[in-house]
């Protein structure tokens, strides 16, 4: 499994605060199976400048070598959509997945709105394809579908927290999402080992329950691969928790 979602650089936000504590992550990744992960730190108005991103994830590479764990670590970034960060973008200064050019992003919590509309155009005429972190937070899209079918034809993408589809009382509505088409990706947003841990395995038996394993693949490993390899990605609908036969591919421009 490939997790495009994880806090686990050590002092750039609010996931590990020390470099023992990213490794203790690291290590609960690879007891879950995990075999890749994008360490996306937040970017926001007050980050620390690239330059911290870079060292962090260089010393966190060196002493997970060390302990000898069998998990390949790609840096990105989450990036706040702010003016600030579409400056960053024009100037080349932000972290895209891998070495891909695509942006895991956060929206406003309460409401997307013309300026906002007007950032995404930007972001994507920088060349940037762009995918909505943690969608089930913004309930202003999630419970008034027609907003994010507006942000699906602009072609952005859709990360689904793997939380939402685990507990169940927020599991028939994350299973509708995925029926929907609305999701092209689930991942941990796994912040520490202790409230906000690595949960990809929990995930993939349920989507495997839900739907088959062909959707766990695609959702855990085919997409995520794709991005970082900077590959178009597969939009996939269901009909009644199975696959028909309607693959939708999204090329990059």
């Amino acid at each position: 499994m490939i997790d495009i979602h994880t806090h686990v650089l050590p002092g750039i936000d609010d996931g590990p605060k020390t470099l023992d504590e990213s490794i203790e992550l690291l290590k609960m990744f690879e007891a879950r199976k995990v075999k890749r992960i994008i360490a996306t730190s937040h970017i926001t108005r007050n980050s620390p400048p690239i330059s911290e991103y870079l060292k962090a994830y260089t010393e966190l590479n060196i002493e997970k070598e060390k302990h000898n764990i069998q998990v390949d670590l790609v840096l990105g970034s989450e990036i706040s959509l702010n003016e600030e960060t579409v400056k960053r973008a024009e100037k080349n200064e932000l972290i895209t997945l891998g070495k891909s050019n695509y942006l895991l992003i956060e929206l406003p919590l309460f409401g997307i709105y013309p300026v906002h509309i007007n950032w995404i155009e930007k972001l994507k005429s920088y060349g940037y394809r762009l995918i909505i972190a943690h969608v089930e937070r913004y309930e202003y899209l999630t419970n008034n579908l027609s907003k994010l079918d507006d942000l699906l034809e602009r072609d952005l993408l859709v990360q689904m927290n793997a939380n939402y589809l685990i507990e169940k009382k927020t599991r028939k509505h994350a299973k509708s999402l995925l029926s929907n088409g609305y999701v092209q990706y689930v991942a941990s947003d796994s912040h520490n080992t202790k409230n906000r841990t690595p949960n990809l395995d929990e995930a993939y038996e349920i989507i495997s329950q839900i739907f088959d394993n062909n959707t766990s693949q695609l959702l855990l490993r085919t997409n995520p691969n794709r991005t970082i390899e900077n590959k178009s990605i597969e939009r996939i609908y269901f009909k009644k928790e199975k696959i028909i036969n309607q693959l939708f591919k999204r090329h990059l421009s």
